[in-house]
């Protein structure tokens, strides 16, 4: 079955960018403690290694994520792949960090930048996982496709359709 994988953390580029905008202002919101994790936490919305780490395995679909988010890069995938999905929200990886960020400055880290992760299709999710942690990097499986055209995505009870992307 090709499950769906992401590398590092989603909304990265977007906290990286409310920082350039509004550091200041976020300095003085949050303990300094909070701004210096948040601030070497932007190095990792850079891109890198992960064609040369899932290199040795079968990916069907594999992109770098950037501007609209990982909600609209799994619309994306799915148009390509001419797939149906089923994905976890829970499951897709995203720092508390960044969560209280985008939230002071009221953007939905769902469809947020997420420059630096990666969305990777695989029946070989298990070893791509492994050769990640191996490389220190977070991965996570966070749904898998299926043959029927629906969108799906479950946060916990509740299950909701993927919208187009415009």
């Amino acid at each position: 079955m090709d499950e769906i994988i992401v590398t590092k953390w989603i909304a990265l580029g977007a906290m990286s960018r409310a920082m350039e905008i509004k550091g200041e202002e976020i300095s003085k919101r949050f303990p300094p403690l909070f701004v210096e994790q948040v601030r070497s936490l932007e190095r990792c919305s850079e891109g890198g290694c992960v064609k040369e780490i899932a290199g040795g395995f079968r990916a069907s679909y594999m992109r770098e994520m950037g501007s609209g988010g990982i909600l609209s890069a799994l619309w994306v995938m799915a148009e390509k792949m001419d797939s149906g999905l089923v994905c976890d929200l829970r499951k897709i990886p995203v720092r508390q960090e960044t969560i209280e960020i985008l939230e002071y400055c009221n953007i939905n880290p769902y469809y947020a930048d997420s420059a630096g992760a990666c969305l990777i299709v695989s029946d070989e999710a298990g070893g791509i996982c492994a050769a990640f942690a191996d490389a220190g990097i977070p991965c996570a499986v966070i749904g898998y496709l299926n043959d029927s055209k629906a969108r799906i995505i479950r946060n916990g009870e509740t299950v909701r359709y993927l919208d187009r992307v415009r």
